[in-house]
């Protein structure tokens, strides 16, 4: 899965982009980071919460999902976090000159992934 995931990424890039992933404590300023940065370096800004609580709200069994793991935590949620972040980019990523990740990777082991 993680070849099929390169070779969709390959498709969107053709040239190099920039990545940034900007971590720190909540309230830190994160958003208010990402969303000037993103403006001044046309960057697609993927807030992982945002992406979260967009799936939350769906109610449906990926919704579900997403709540329990939110409560429970743990690396089912860091793995699941990753994969919407990766279809976000997947999805979004044209047009636009790299992207910059809003709080994620959250923990390490979300990195590992």
């Amino acid at each position: 899965n993680n070849n099929n995931t390169k070779q969709q990424m390959s498709v969107i890039i053709n040239e190099p982009i920039i990545g940034i992933c900007l971590i720190g404590c909540p309230g830190a300023g994160k958003s208010t980071i990402c969303s000037k940065l993103s403006k001044e370096l046309n960057l697609l800004h993927i807030g992982a919460g945002n992406i979260l609580r967009r799936y939350e709200h769906d109610n449906n069994q990926l919704s579900e999902l997403i709540s329990k793991g939110r409560k429970e935590g743990g690396t089912h949620m860091n793995t699941m976090n990753a994969k919407l972040v990766t279809k976000e980019l997947i999805q979004c990523l044209e047009g636009y000159n790299g992207f910059i990740l809003d709080g994620f990777p959250a923990m390490v082991e979300a990195a590992e992934i």
